[in-house]
């Protein structure tokens, strides 16, 4: 092996500022929905208080893209969501969606 790096970017200044307010103070559920991989979305979501300590380790806290997708059974042929309760299940305790491609994002928007 001739050598290895990593690379972190840094969280932008007011990032975690602005999690806490749109969570505590406006009272409105921020979550992740990212292509990055559930350990790396887990940890960003942890970093920047989207997922707080004693949400950690929730059924559907955080989600592989693929998961979620198989569970809410996709979209049907008008583009509407297959099992809604399962979607409003998974919604209520989701912060991050990883993995996801456009088609993914498109049916959490749908969705809600």
């Amino acid at each position: 092996m001739i050598g290895a790096f990593a690379l972190k970017d840094k969280i932008r200044t007011g990032v975690r500022q602005a999690i806490s307010f749109t969570r505590d103070k406006a009272f409105m559920n921020v979550r992740l929905i990212s292509g990055d991989h559930v350990e790396t979305a887990s940890a960003v979501a942890e970093n920047i208080g989207i997922i707080k300590d004693e949400e950690k380790g929730g059924r559907f806290t955080v989600m592989h893209a693929d998961d979620f997708e198989r569970q809410i059974g996709g979209f049907d042929n008008e583009e509407e969501v297959q099992d809604i309760a399962a979607f409003t299940e998974i919604m209520e305790e989701l912060k991050v969606l990883a993995r996801a491609k456009p088609h993914h994002k498109h049916m959490v928007v749908k969705g809600l």
